[in-house]
Protein backbone atom coordinates (compact mmCIF):
# COMPACT_ATOMS: atom_id res chain seq x y z
CA UNK A 1 0.00 0.00 0.00
CA UNK A 2 2.92 2.66 1.15
CA UNK A 3 4.87 1.50 -2.37
CA UNK A 4 1.36 2.25 -4.40
CA UNK A 5 0.86 5.97 -2.74
CA UNK A 6 4.68 6.79 -3.06
CA UNK A 7 4.86 5.84 -6.35
CA UNK A 8 1.70 7.98 -7.50
CA UNK A 9 2.50 11.04 -5.59
CA UNK A 10 6.44 10.69 -7.51
CA UNK A 11 4.55 10.27 -10.81
CA UNK A 12 2.09 13.30 -9.89
CA UNK A 13 5.00 15.75 -8.61
CA UNK A 14 7.59 15.02 -11.81
CA UNK A 15 4.45 15.81 -14.26
CA UNK A 16 2.63 17.97 -12.38
CA UNK A 17 5.16 19.87 -10.58
CA UNK A 18 3.38 23.69 -11.96
CA UNK A 19 -0.36 22.79 -11.26
CA UNK A 20 -1.56 21.55 -7.67
CA UNK A 21 -5.11 20.28 -8.55
CA UNK A 22 -3.64 18.30 -11.50
CA UNK A 23 -0.60 17.09 -9.47
CA UNK A 24 -3.77 15.72 -6.55
CA UNK A 25 -6.28 14.36 -9.10
CA UNK A 26 -3.41 11.84 -10.66
CA UNK A 27 -2.36 10.73 -7.49
CA UNK A 28 -5.50 10.01 -6.47
CA UNK A 29 -6.25 8.44 -10.15
CA UNK A 30 -3.04 6.54 -9.75
CA UNK A 31 -4.28 4.88 -5.75
CA UNK A 32 -7.34 4.40 -6.38
CA UNK A 33 -6.24 1.93 -9.67
CA UNK A 34 -3.59 0.23 -7.57
CA UNK A 35 -5.07 0.10 -4.32
CA UNK A 36 -8.85 0.42 -3.20
CA UNK A 37 -8.58 1.96 0.48
CA UNK A 38 -11.56 2.89 1.90
CA UNK A 39 -13.79 5.97 1.15
CA UNK A 40 -16.51 8.50 2.96
CA UNK A 41 -19.44 7.66 0.31
CA UNK A 42 -21.43 10.00 1.69
CA UNK A 43 -19.80 13.10 0.79
CA UNK A 44 -20.05 11.47 -3.18
CA UNK A 45 -22.99 11.99 -5.37
CA UNK A 46 -23.19 8.28 -4.99
CA UNK A 47 -24.19 8.37 -1.26
CA UNK A 48 -24.94 5.48 0.76
CA UNK A 49 -24.95 2.91 1.45
CA UNK A 50 -21.46 1.29 -0.29
CA UNK A 51 -20.91 -0.31 -3.33
CA UNK A 52 -20.18 -3.36 -1.40
CA UNK A 53 -23.62 -2.82 0.39
CA UNK A 54 -25.29 -2.71 -2.94
CA UNK A 55 -24.07 -5.24 -4.72
CA UNK A 56 -21.62 -2.59 -7.09
CA UNK A 57 -18.47 -4.07 -5.56
CA UNK A 58 -17.11 -5.53 -9.04
CA UNK A 59 -17.58 -2.13 -10.46
CA UNK A 60 -15.65 -0.34 -7.70
CA UNK A 61 -12.67 1.15 -10.60
CA UNK A 62 -15.47 3.07 -12.63
CA UNK A 63 -16.95 3.88 -9.18
CA UNK A 64 -14.07 5.61 -8.57
CA UNK A 65 -13.28 7.50 -11.77
CA UNK A 66 -16.76 8.59 -11.94
CA UNK A 67 -17.00 10.43 -8.03
CA UNK A 68 -13.91 10.96 -6.58
CA UNK A 69 -12.14 12.09 -10.00
CA UNK A 70 -12.72 14.84 -12.30
CA UNK A 71 -14.18 14.55 -15.25
CA UNK A 72 -10.99 14.76 -17.53
CA UNK A 73 -9.44 11.86 -15.39
CA UNK A 74 -12.32 9.51 -15.52
CA UNK A 75 -12.78 9.53 -19.70
CA UNK A 76 -9.22 9.23 -19.56
CA UNK A 77 -8.95 6.18 -17.00
CA UNK A 78 -12.13 4.57 -18.78
CA UNK A 79 -10.69 5.46 -22.06
CA UNK A 80 -7.71 3.31 -21.57
CA UNK A 81 -9.63 0.04 -20.03
CA UNK A 82 -11.20 0.48 -23.12
CA UNK A 83 -8.96 0.52 -25.11
CA UNK A 84 -6.68 -2.37 -23.28
CA UNK A 85 -10.47 -4.64 -23.47
CA UNK A 86 -10.49 -4.00 -26.67
CA UNK A 87 -7.14 -4.50 -28.03
CA UNK A 88 -7.24 -7.99 -26.31
CA UNK A 89 -10.71 -8.80 -27.74
CA UNK A 90 -9.46 -8.28 -31.49
CA UNK A 91 -6.82 -10.66 -30.63
CA UNK A 92 -9.05 -13.44 -29.38
CA UNK A 93 -11.58 -12.97 -31.86
CA UNK A 94 -8.21 -12.95 -34.78
CA UNK A 95 -6.71 -16.49 -33.13
CA UNK A 96 -9.92 -18.07 -32.73
CA UNK A 97 -10.91 -17.59 -36.08
CA UNK A 98 -7.58 -18.34 -37.34
CA UNK A 99 -7.19 -21.19 -35.83
CA UNK A 100 -11.27 -22.53 -36.91
CA UNK A 101 -10.15 -21.82 -40.45
CA UNK A 102 -7.24 -23.55 -40.31
CA UNK A 103 -7.15 -26.38 -38.03
CA UNK A 104 -10.92 -27.49 -38.50
CA UNK A 105 -11.86 -26.11 -42.00
CA UNK A 106 -9.31 -26.10 -44.27
CA UNK A 107 -7.91 -29.71 -43.06
CA UNK A 108 -11.00 -31.70 -42.10
CA UNK A 109 -13.92 -30.06 -43.93
CA UNK A 110 -12.67 -28.47 -47.00
CA UNK A 111 -8.97 -29.35 -48.05
CA UNK A 112 -9.24 -28.07 -51.73
CA UNK A 113 -10.63 -24.04 -49.97
CA UNK A 114 -9.38 -21.82 -52.01
CA UNK A 115 -7.88 -18.48 -50.65
CA UNK A 116 -10.53 -16.25 -51.33
CA UNK A 117 -13.14 -19.05 -49.35
CA UNK A 118 -10.53 -19.10 -46.62
CA UNK A 119 -10.79 -15.40 -46.31
CA UNK A 120 -14.86 -15.39 -46.24
CA UNK A 121 -14.35 -18.29 -43.44
CA UNK A 122 -12.43 -16.02 -41.18
CA UNK A 123 -14.81 -13.23 -41.53
CA UNK A 124 -17.91 -15.23 -40.82
CA UNK A 125 -15.77 -16.94 -38.33
CA UNK A 126 -14.97 -13.55 -36.12
CA UNK A 127 -18.61 -12.44 -36.75
CA UNK A 128 -20.34 -16.00 -35.25
CA UNK A 129 -17.53 -15.74 -32.18
CA UNK A 130 -17.86 -11.84 -31.62
CA UNK A 131 -21.52 -12.30 -31.38
CA UNK A 132 -21.28 -15.52 -28.78
CA UNK A 133 -18.82 -13.78 -26.65
CA UNK A 134 -21.57 -10.70 -26.62
CA UNK A 135 -24.15 -12.79 -25.28
CA UNK A 136 -21.95 -14.54 -23.17
CA UNK A 137 -20.86 -10.84 -21.75
CA UNK A 138 -24.63 -9.61 -21.29
CA UNK A 139 -25.55 -13.12 -19.41
CA UNK A 140 -23.45 -11.95 -16.58
CA UNK A 141 -22.08 -8.80 -14.76
CA UNK A 142 -18.79 -10.55 -13.50
CA UNK A 143 -15.80 -10.53 -16.05
CA UNK A 144 -14.04 -12.67 -13.41
CA UNK A 145 -16.77 -15.21 -13.45
CA UNK A 146 -16.22 -15.83 -17.38
CA UNK A 147 -12.80 -16.00 -17.13
CA UNK A 148 -12.78 -18.52 -14.24
CA UNK A 149 -15.60 -20.41 -16.52
CA UNK A 150 -12.95 -20.43 -19.56
CA UNK A 151 -10.24 -22.11 -17.62
CA UNK A 152 -12.84 -24.64 -16.32
CA UNK A 153 -13.56 -25.45 -19.42
CA UNK A 154 -9.29 -25.69 -20.47
CA UNK A 155 -9.13 -28.45 -17.19
CA UNK A 156 -12.03 -30.33 -18.44
CA UNK A 157 -11.81 -30.23 -22.73
CA UNK A 158 -8.31 -28.83 -23.67
CA UNK A 159 -6.13 -30.21 -21.40
CA UNK A 160 -7.10 -34.24 -22.05
CA UNK A 161 -5.83 -33.13 -25.83
CA UNK A 162 -2.76 -31.90 -24.54
CA UNK A 163 -1.92 -34.73 -22.09
CA UNK A 164 -2.55 -36.97 -25.60
CA UNK A 165 -0.69 -35.32 -28.12
CA UNK A 166 2.33 -35.18 -26.23
CA UNK A 167 2.46 -38.35 -24.23
CA UNK A 168 0.12 -40.62 -25.90
CA UNK A 169 1.70 -41.61 -29.41
CA UNK A 170 -1.48 -43.45 -30.44
CA UNK A 171 -3.83 -40.54 -30.04
CA UNK A 172 -5.64 -39.87 -33.24
CA UNK A 173 -8.42 -37.48 -34.43
CA UNK A 174 -11.43 -40.02 -33.96
CA UNK A 175 -10.23 -40.05 -29.96
CA UNK A 176 -9.94 -36.37 -29.64
CA UNK A 177 -13.22 -36.03 -31.00
CA UNK A 178 -14.95 -38.72 -28.65
CA UNK A 179 -12.82 -37.16 -25.88
CA UNK A 180 -14.38 -33.78 -26.71
CA UNK A 181 -17.31 -34.89 -26.65
CA UNK A 182 -17.29 -37.10 -23.30
CA UNK A 183 -15.88 -33.97 -21.24
CA UNK A 184 -18.13 -31.26 -22.84
CA UNK A 185 -20.88 -33.55 -22.38
CA UNK A 186 -20.35 -34.46 -18.57
CA UNK A 187 -19.26 -30.86 -18.23
CA UNK A 188 -22.45 -29.61 -19.22
CA UNK A 189 -24.80 -32.16 -17.58
CA UNK A 190 -23.23 -30.91 -14.26
CA UNK A 191 -24.60 -27.53 -14.20
CA UNK A 192 -23.33 -24.10 -14.44
CA UNK A 193 -24.68 -21.15 -12.37
CA UNK A 194 -23.05 -18.71 -14.77
CA UNK A 195 -24.62 -19.92 -17.84
CA UNK A 196 -27.81 -20.55 -16.00
CA UNK A 197 -27.59 -24.28 -16.90
CA UNK A 198 -29.26 -26.42 -14.27
CA UNK A 199 -27.43 -29.56 -12.85
CA UNK A 200 -29.09 -32.77 -14.83
CA UNK A 201 -25.79 -35.36 -13.54
CA UNK A 202 -26.08 -35.53 -9.56
CA UNK A 203 -22.68 -36.99 -7.88
CA UNK A 204 -22.89 -37.68 -4.34
CA UNK A 205 -22.70 -35.35 -1.41
CA UNK A 206 -24.59 -32.17 -3.66
CA UNK A 207 -27.15 -30.09 -1.82
CA UNK A 208 -29.84 -27.70 -2.55
CA UNK A 209 -29.29 -24.38 -0.93
CA UNK A 210 -31.71 -21.34 -1.76
CA UNK A 211 -33.33 -23.03 -4.62
CA UNK A 212 -29.93 -23.90 -6.15
CA UNK A 213 -28.06 -27.54 -6.35
CA UNK A 214 -24.82 -27.06 -5.38
CA UNK A 215 -22.36 -29.92 -6.33
CA UNK A 216 -19.65 -30.68 -3.56
CA UNK A 217 -18.39 -33.39 -5.40
CA UNK A 218 -15.17 -32.86 -7.99
CA UNK A 219 -17.37 -33.05 -11.01
CA UNK A 220 -14.76 -31.45 -13.05
CA UNK A 221 -12.08 -33.86 -12.52
CA UNK A 222 -14.16 -36.06 -13.53
CA UNK A 223 -14.96 -34.89 -16.76
CA UNK A 224 -11.44 -34.39 -17.38
CA UNK A 225 -10.73 -37.53 -16.32
CA UNK A 226 -13.30 -38.99 -18.37
CA UNK A 227 -13.03 -37.04 -21.60
CA UNK A 228 -8.80 -38.24 -21.10
CA UNK A 229 -9.71 -42.36 -20.95
CA UNK A 230 -12.01 -41.56 -24.02
CA UNK A 231 -9.50 -40.01 -26.19
CA UNK A 232 -7.06 -43.06 -25.00
CA UNK A 233 -9.26 -45.72 -25.24
CA UNK A 234 -10.89 -45.08 -28.64
CA UNK A 235 -7.78 -44.29 -30.45
CA UNK A 236 -6.08 -47.66 -29.19
CA UNK A 237 -9.05 -49.60 -30.26
CA UNK A 238 -9.69 -48.00 -33.58
CA UNK A 239 -5.62 -47.96 -34.18
CA UNK A 240 -5.48 -51.41 -33.25
CA UNK A 241 -8.70 -52.93 -35.52
CA UNK A 242 -7.58 -50.77 -39.19
CA UNK A 243 -4.01 -52.35 -38.55
CA UNK A 244 -5.13 -55.65 -38.27
CA UNK A 245 -7.66 -54.60 -40.92
CA UNK A 246 -10.75 -56.06 -39.01
CA UNK A 247 -12.90 -53.75 -40.78
CA UNK A 248 -12.58 -52.02 -44.33
CA UNK A 249 -10.27 -49.07 -44.43
CA UNK A 250 -12.53 -47.25 -46.43
CA UNK A 251 -14.87 -46.81 -43.27
CA UNK A 252 -11.50 -44.44 -42.72
CA UNK A 253 -13.73 -41.31 -42.83
CA UNK A 254 -11.10 -38.67 -41.99
CA UNK A 255 -8.32 -40.33 -43.42
CA UNK A 256 -6.25 -41.07 -40.80
CA UNK A 257 -5.09 -44.00 -40.82
CA UNK A 258 -4.38 -44.06 -44.81
CA UNK A 259 -2.11 -40.94 -44.22
CA UNK A 260 -0.61 -42.95 -41.58
CA UNK A 261 0.15 -46.19 -43.35
CA UNK A 262 1.35 -43.83 -46.73
CA UNK A 263 3.56 -42.19 -44.07
CA UNK A 264 5.11 -45.55 -42.79
CA UNK A 265 5.09 -46.53 -46.02
CA UNK A 266 7.79 -43.84 -47.67
CA UNK A 267 9.76 -44.10 -44.08
CA UNK A 268 10.72 -47.86 -44.76
CA UNK A 269 14.00 -48.39 -46.08
CA UNK A 270 14.50 -50.17 -49.44
CA UNK A 271 17.00 -53.52 -49.23
CA UNK A 272 18.77 -52.25 -51.76
CA UNK A 273 19.76 -49.10 -51.06
CA UNK A 274 20.95 -50.36 -47.65
CA UNK A 275 23.36 -52.93 -49.19
CA UNK A 276 24.40 -50.21 -51.61
CA UNK A 277 25.12 -47.69 -48.61
CA UNK A 278 27.05 -50.87 -46.40
CA UNK A 279 29.37 -51.29 -49.96
CA UNK A 280 30.09 -47.80 -50.54
CA UNK A 281 31.42 -47.58 -47.14
CA UNK A 282 33.62 -50.49 -47.16
CA UNK A 283 35.11 -49.55 -50.35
Amino acid sequence: MVNCILLSLCISFVLFKDNQNLRNSFALYISVSCFPFPQDWNQTTYGLPTPFERGDAGKILPLALQHLTPTWVAVLGIGSVAAAVMSSMDSALLSSASMFTQNIYKTTLRKKASERELQWVIRISVLLVGLAGTSLAFGDDSVAALWILSGDLLYCVIFPQLVCVLHFQRANTYGAICGFVVGLLLRGLSGEPVLGIPPLLLYPGCREENDQIIQCFTYRTVAMLSSLISIMAVSWLLDLIFHRQLIPESWDILHVFKKKNKVDEDETPDPCEEMNQVLNTKF
